[in-house]
Formats: structure tokens, C-alpha cells, sequence
């Protein structure tokens, strides 16, 4: 919201609060429990690590109108994508300087908070960011996470983009 406030031209609308009818609001929620379910089997299925980020992606993807959920998953792809990369140079930028990686994970922290109802792509771009440096903080590997994350995101979208096609929504 504040991100709204201060760059009202670079903020996506809100979406449209105006009540769908009960047809298409069961179509959704039989959808969107199809596209979680399918997301986790198939992430389970080919191995992934952090196998529930394919599930959690679906379900924040998904929309009761397949514009919307087309838009949103295009948004979180790329925001996704260039979070990770960006979080990922960072860390071999700054390896040697724990402070200032550490004033980069507030700052995502901070940003992912602002964005959560500004614009979808900067919110999924913050938050992805903040997840690969919080675990090469903890010493993991961020190259892998930042490989797991948009293999999932990718399998995620992708179902419920999908879904939305087949349940018409």
C-alpha cells in the first residue's frame, strides 16, 4: 500500500471486489483444491526440494478469472526470477560482509511487507530475495534455491494456469 501511495503509476490495481456468482465460486474452489493437490503431487513426484513452494504458488496464482490468474502468474514468474537473481549477486557481491548482506535482507523484509498489496510482481520479487538470502545466510547454497524456487513457482503457475483453462474460470 505504501508503495501505492508514493508511486501510484507503477502500482497494479486492485483487483475487483465485485462478487462472482455461485457457479463460477464453486468452479474456483474445486479448482483451485485440484491445482494445489496436483502441484504437490507433482512436486513430490519429480523430487523437489522445498516441494511445498510448487502448491503454495498454485494457490496464490489462482484467481476466479483466468485473466487474472494468467496476469498474476506472469507477475510472480518474473518477480520471482530477477528476486532471486538479484538476491543471488548480492550474496557472491558481499559474501565477506555479513552487515551489509544483512541490511539487504531488512531491506527485502521491509519492501515484501510494503508491496504485499501494491504490486504483485515487486511483492514476489521481494520475497523471493529475501528467501535465498535468509537460507545463504544459514549457509546454504543460493544458486540451488534459487533453482528449486523457480522450478516450483514454474510448476505451480503453470497448474494453475491450467486449471483455470479446464474449470473455465
Amino acid at each position: 500500500m505504501l508503495f501505492a501511495y508514493f508511486s501510484p503509476k507503477n502500482a497494479a490495481p486492485l483487483p475487483d471486489t465485485s462478487p462472482i456468482a455461485a457457479n463460477q465460486s464453486w468452479r474456483f474452489v474445486i479448482a483451485t483444491a485440484v491445482a494445489v493437490a496436483t502441484a504437490l503431487c507433482s512436486a513430490q513426484y519429480f523430487g523437489l526440494k522445498n516441494d511445498y513452494w510448487a502448491p503454495m504458488s498454485a494457490f496464490l496464482i489462482l484467481r476466479p478469472v483466468a485473466q487474472a490468474t494468467l496476469a498474476r502468474g506472469i507477475n510472480r514468474l518474473i518477480g520471482t526470477l530477477l528476486g532471486c537473481v538479484v538476491a543471488t549477486l548480492l550474496i557472491y557481491t558481499f559474501h565477506d560482509s555479513l552487515p551489509i548482506l544483512v541490511f539487504f535482507l531488512l531491506l527485502t523484509v521491509a519492501s515484501a511487507l510494503a508491496m504485499q498489496r501494491a504490486h504483485y510482481g515487486l511483492f514476489s520479487f521481494m520475497v523471493s530475495a529475501t528467501i535465498v538470502l535468509l537460507i545463504a545466510l544459514g549457509h546454504g547454497d543460493p544458486i540451488a534455491t534459487t533453482e528449486h524456487r523457480l522450478i516450483a513457482t514454474l510448476l505451480g503457475g503453470g497448474i494453475a494456469i491450467t486449471m483455470a483453462k479446464i474449470f473455465r474460470l
